[in-house]
């Protein structure tokens, strides 16, 4: 034991030593954050406010109706089918009913492989709300059919679709055995003119084309990261 003229202080217990100086040392960071997020709860409350998560959820036909989803008419909506307009369709006499959508295959998505993007867009403004995926009956002369509700227009069933929708969306499935051959003819004609071969390899590809530009995000935003940290130097 130390004596009482050794001139040596007391140690100060580690407890002690911790509480003493301690302060916020990230103000900076803590207030851009602040900022970061109150932005974008902003940004959410809005987009559920203003914004309609059905057409995500659902999908919108042809007329703009979301499936499934009443809409009164007004205002230069023509509101969703009536009893009436849905007698004659064979997917689905109430409306209510009609949660998924099915797009019909329009051939120049495949034989017009120099414009894919302009083709999946028209197809996609040509979606049809159906309470079941249709399901080809594999006849070239007399196929099944999807009308349209308030026009006199009908779609040929000529792929099926896959058992798993994504979204209440029919996603085809080409090589189902009741798909039909010229349709299978076609995909196998896009494939051979583009190189793709399924989805993965489409995704691929455009990731390739875009790889430039990716590179520079990625090595900006790299970049940025190190100019902060050293920033982060002379306010801390």
């Amino acid at each position: 034991r130390m004596g009482c003229c050794s001139g040596e202080k007391e140690p100060v217990p580690m407890q002690e030593r911790i509480r003493k100086g301690r302060s916020c040392t990230d103000c900076l960071c803590f207030l851009v954050w602040i900022i970061f997020t109150a932005a974008w709860v902003f940004v959410s409350v809005m987009a559920f406010r203003y914004g309609n998560t059905d057409y995500l959820m659902f999908g919108v036909d042809y007329e703009g109706n979301v499936c499934g989803k009443e809409v009164e008419p007004g205002g230069g909506v023509p509101g969703t089918p009536t009893v009436a307009d849905l007698a004659d369709n064979l997917y689905g006499s109430d409306w209510a009913s009609r949660s998924k959508i099915w797009y019909p295959l329009d051939e120049t998505l495949f034989t017009d492989p120099q414009d894919i993007t302009s083709n999946l867009k028209k197809v996609l403004h040509l979606g049809i709300c159906v309470d079941e995926c249709p399901m080809p009956n594999g006849k070239l002369l007399s196929p099944n059919k999807v009308k349209w509700y308030r026009e006199n227009r009908e779609w040929d069933v000529w792929y099926a679709s896959r058992n798993q929708t994504i979204l209440n969306r029919c996603i085809p499935d080409l090589d189902h055995p009741n798909t039909s051959a010229i349709v299978k003819v076609l995909a196998q004609q896009f494939r051979d003119n583009t190189g793709i071969g399924s989805m993965w390899q489409y995704l691929e590809a455009e990731l390739f084309d875009g790889k430039w530009v990716l590179l520079i995000g990625i090595g900006t935003g790299v970049l940025l990261c190190f100019v902060w940290i050293f920033f982060l130097k002379f306010t801390v």
